[in-house]
């Protein structure tokens, strides 16, 4: 089990970075006047699927990412203040 929380971590941080990454490009081509390429994005935080590990497909094109339901599985479960 540990081994599977090593990896979980690992994916998580590079998740992050590529967030972060993304997001400076979305700056710099904001400045630039272009936009990036759109897709399928979640309806609660509005990250695209290629920031992402998972987008699931809702009722009327509504979307949630893995990060959101991570999110509030620990808000129902009380271990997430938030």
């Amino acid at each position: 089990m540990a081994r599977d929380d090593g990896k979980l971590q690992v994916i998580e941080h590079y998740l992050a970075t590529r967030r972060r990454i993304k997001e400076m490009e979305r700056k710099a081509l904001s400045k630039l006047g272009t936009s990036p390429a759109s897709g399928p994005t979640c309806s609660f935080c509005g990250w695209a699927a290629d920031d992402v590990r998972l987008i699931i497909q809702g009722p009327d094109n509504a979307r949630i990412c893995s990060e959101c339901v991570q999110s509030i599985s620990g808000m129902l479960k009380g271990n997430d203040p938030k």
